[in-house]
């Protein structure tokens, strides 16, 4: 029980607090000291997010496709394009005779309605539609529908109705039960008697269901309730199959089976073709009433025969396709620099370049091919580069050189309630500055990769064998800690001139460090500074324990932590004491009083 200031007239909570104020000074140093190593950790992040960035593009800049990017200009465009990857040969290759690929297509020899003037509706399904194609009609004994067993799961009703609608439709005459059984929410079974007609199930007497045999609608007489459910039966439907027969390279068949339910229409079963692996694709036009089958591949894959044969009744007397009426296939064939060659596809490889024919060439006609280096793309690859190296030296310069302010240390909670967000806000700039003043590492760092940037490279032509004999130097003004600038005219040339020279000079992946590529040199020197700087700030991956940073973190934080509890036991010692003297207080009153009702009395 704390006493406060009852007997004394005293304010103890305010004075316990201003006393505690004065204790608690030790811990706001230590919390003072944790913002300041969190700071420190967050600010060697930053660095290695820069770096990281910086070792990204000197990777990128390693790669063939940044400076030795090639480019193929082409005389006529109408006749063939092309793009040239970095190991396309420089020159000019000369184009004729180009005859384009094309691919094999076979058309329905007559329209396949049986009646011009009641022809198929590609949205309904065929079932209902099979008085309109004679091959169609025929049910029992037909080579096109396939009588399939089926057994209906059980229907659960979530409200009440008159109708439902079986999985199946193209049910075969005759293979329904004469009845269904319906359990209601009660789990009583109700028998319903299975009608012919709509018209039957009008002037039945008692339950009864009309099941529709095409599309598998059940109409009952009577509601059936919510809760209820149509028992599991037996019965028959049909389907159809067909198959698509096609060859691909060195003359290979593959057969694609597809199955469908009679129900489909003739839009699906397009549908069907078209998503299947039969590398074909299908469409029905109305207005002929015919269906047209045309490979997705280009080129004549069976020299001796057709590119798609079609041995099903379905494909055969329904679709009317024929294997014999297929306009076949041809492959590409065309002459360069004097070769007569052919190709499968419009579209191909050679020589490093990849090129697509549009059009035929005409009588005696040839167009040229030019292979040349991609001098934007290895210019703005290089200009990235160097903005990159800018960004990042200005950025470690700052931080090693920065002041650091002594007195500013880190705001406690209390100090920032004192004052305006603008007033904290310029406070912690001073109170950050120079976390990482005179770093080892970023000083290391800068100092290394100032050095490889001016080095030769062994093994590269010596014209191209230094930043400076291709445009780039450092900053004259000491000011700027090193920053490149680049002489873009003259680095334009150096890389139109001898790209490879140039790439090399980035790239070379020597034996030894000498005849290491600049970027090779600079990207080895941010990984290995990003890894010493991971040993004492970590990463987002590592847990504290793993860094020294982290380490001094979780003393700090331990010490935080015993602080605390001894603040405790004060503040409870201050308590002890006031509550003392109010209880003595207290007491002397008490005799006071005492003695005065015996005096006056």
């Amino acid at each position: 029980m704390r006493i406060s200031g009852f007997n004394s007239g005293m304010d103890i909570d305010q004075m316990v607090k201003e006393l505690m104020k004065a204790e608690r000074m030790p811990l706001d140093r230590f919390y003072q000291r944790k913002t300041t190593i969190e700071w420190q950790r967050d600010a060697y992040r930053e660095m290695n997010t820069l770096l990281a960035n910086f070792r990204d593009v000197s990777r990128s800049l390693t790669l063939s496709t940044s400076l030795g990017a090639k480019t193929v200009s082409t005389s006529n465009t109408n006749v063939a394009t092309a793009t040239a990857s970095s190991g396309a040969a420089f020159g000019t290759y000369k184009l004729e005779n180009v005859r384009l690929a094309t691919a094999a297509s076979n058309v329905s020899s007559e329209g396949i309605s049986s009646n011009e003037n009641n022809k198929l509706l590609p949205t309904q399904s065929l079932w209902s539609q099979k008085d309109k194609v004679a091959a169609l009609s025929t049910v029992e004994g037909s080579d096109i529908w396939v009588e399939k067993a089926h057994t209906q799961a059980a229907i659960n009703i979530s409200k009440d109705t008159t109708t439902a609608k079986l999985s199946k439709g193209a049910i075969k005459q005759g293979s329904l039960p004469s009845e269904i059984s319906v359990t209601d929410s009660s789990g009583d079974p109700n028998p319903f008697r299975i009608v012919n007609s709509l018209t039957e199930l009008e002037s039945s007497t008692g339950d009864a269901v009309y099941i529709n045999s095409e599309t598998g609608e059940l109409t009952f007489s009577r509601p059936i309730e919510a809760g209820s459910k149509i028992d599991s039966f037996p019965y028959s439907h049909y389907q159809f199959e067909f198959t698509i027969t096609t060859y691909g390279a060195d003359e290979t068949s593959k057969d694609t089976k597809i199955l469908l339910d009679a129900t489909s229409t003739l839009n699906q079963v397009m549908s069907a073709i078209n998503s299947s692996t039969a590398g074909v694709t299908a469409l029905y036009d109305s207005q002929s009433d015919r269906v047209v089958f045309t490979r997705k591949e280009t080129g004549n894959f069976n020299l001796e025969g057709p590119e798609m044969t079609f041995d099903s009744p379905f494909l055969t007397n329904v679709l009317k396709l024929d294997s014999a009426n297929e306009d076949g296939g041809r492959d590409a064939s065309f002459t360069i620099n004097g070769l007569d060659t052919t190709r499968k596809s419009n579209t191909f490889t050679m020589n490093g370049m990849t090129i697509t024919l549009k059009n035929n060439t005409a009588e005696n006609e040839s167009i040229n091919l030019t292979v040349n280096s991609n001098t934007e793309k290895a210019f703005d690859e290089v200009m990235n580069f160097v903005k990159t190296y800018n960004d990042l030296i200005e950025a470690m310069n700052t931080k090693v050189n920065e002041k650091k302010n002594r007195g500013y240390p880190p705001l406690t909670d209390e100090q920032k309630r004192e004052l305006s967000d603008r007033e904290v806000e310029l406070w912690e700039e001073k109170a950050r500055s120079g976390l990482l003043q005179g770093d080892s590492a970023l000083r290391g760092a800068l100092d290394q990769m100032r050095r490889q940037l001016f080095n030769t490279v062994e093994g590269v032509d010596p014209a191209f064998n230094q930043l400076a004999k291709i445009g780039i130097t450092t900053s004259r003004d000491f000011r700027e800690g090193g920053k490149l600038e680049v002489d873009e005219g003259k680095l334009r040339e150096a890389i139109s001139s001898n790209p490879d020279a140039v790439m090399r000079l980035f790239n070379a992946n020597g034996a030894t460090q000498a005849e290491k590529g600049l970027a090779q040199k600079l990207r080895t020197i941010a990984d290995n500074t990003i890894k010493s700087i991971e040993t004492k700030a970590g990463n987002q991956y590592r847990t504290n324990q793993q860094f020294s940073l982290g380490r001094e973190l979780i003393d700090v934080d331990k010490r935080i932590t015993d602080f605390e509890r001894r603040l405790v036991g004060i503040e409870n010692r201050y308590w002890s004491q006031f509550t003392a003297m109010e209880k003595a207080l207290g007491q002397m009153n008490s005799q006071a009083n005492y003695l005065y009702s015996q005096f006056m009395s």
